[in-house]
């Protein structure tokens, strides 16, 4: 557990494990659903805006570079 804060222990072990119960699947669930569709792409050093493009469009693809772009970067 990376970036579990140290108050969340506060509230007992219990509230902590439901958490944990509830939060595990979603996180894991979606980051396997993002990998297997990147993984989809004809060619394997494609990037996910290069599979965005191939699944989408290349509108979608420009699209999404830009999301992501505004995504990452630290302000």
């Amino acid at each position: 557990m990376l970036f579990l804060p140290i108050n969340a222990g506060i509230g007992g072990f219990w509230p902590l494990l439901i958490v944990f119960v509830l939060a595990f699947p979603i996180t894991y669930l979606a980051h396997r659903g993002l990998a297997r569709f990147i993984y989809s792409s004809n060619t394997p050093e494609s990037s996910i805006t290069d599979v965005i493009g191939e699944h989408f469009g290349a509108l979608a693809g420009k699209v999404f570079t830009v999301i992501y772009f505004f995504a990452v970067l630290p302000f």
